[in-house]
């Protein structure tokens, strides 16, 4: 029974972890897909 409560704690872990990086690593492809398109409009493709 602890064990199966360690193992869920552990999930609820990673998952709370990977909701709180979440909106992070989403602003970081956003701002990169943004640099790439701006590159490309100065640069005129």
């Amino acid at each position: 029974m602890i064990n199966m409560i360690v193992v869920m704690m552990k999930y609820y872990h990673q998952t709370l972890t990977l909701m709180m990086t979440w909106p992070l690593w989403m602003s970081l492809i956003f701002m990169y897909n943004n640099s790439v398109l701006i590159q490309c409009f100065y640069n005129a493709c």
